[in-house]
């Protein structure tokens, strides 16, 4: 006997309706809701360990395209360039396999850049559609059909539907 039949036929009832829970994005004066997959436990650890790791792919390309224009400035300039930026506070540091700009690592900066976008695409995969067709868009797509600040929001959403804090707990 499994663990549905043992808690009978209430919870059968709605075994399928509590995968899911419904977000309200609201931004400026618009409101529109949205359907997220709950996952489980597993599904959860996975996607963690998944948005945790960086796509090496994808983040040697944003390095590439964040600072290509560091080096060719940098190129152009030549080294009396890099001595006048750098006269008070080295601004501009190239390493071997890295630029450090204003003490921040243009390498780290595209790590979590791609962190970020893989964060937004199995997320939204988690939104169920009206038409039951899966939610499959690349992150190109899907920020060719909203704007950053749209996309942060349903993203903070769906976090808190997957993973609500202690208040939101306590509140149900």
């Amino acid at each position: 006997m499994g663990l549905k039949d043992k808690l009978g036929s209430s919870y059968s009832n709605v075994k399928e309706k509590i995968k899911f829970r419904k977000i309200i994005i609201k931004y400026d004066d618009y409101e529109f809701d949205l359907t997220v997959r709950i996952p489980l436990k597993h599904e959860m650890e996975d996607l963690i360990a998944d948005i945790s790791l960086p796509n090496e792919t994808r983040a040697k390309e944003l390095f590439e395209k964040y600072a290509n224009p560091i080096r060719k400035s940098v190129e152009e300039g030549g080294e009396d360039f890099l001595s006048v930026v750098n006269k008070e506070k080295e601004y501009i540091v190239i390493n071997d396999d890295d630029i450090i700009l204003d003490g921040n690592s243009v390498k780290q900066v595209a790590n979590l850049t791609s962190m970020w976008e893989k964060k937004v695409v199995r997320y939204f995969h988690l939104l169920k559609s009206e038409t039951d067709v899966p939610i499959d868009e690349t992150f190109e797509q899907i920020v060719e059909e909203f704007s950053e600040p749209i996309v942060k929001l349903i993203v903070d959403e769906i976090d808190k539907a997957i993973k609500p804090d202690y208040n939101t707990v306590k509140k149900n």
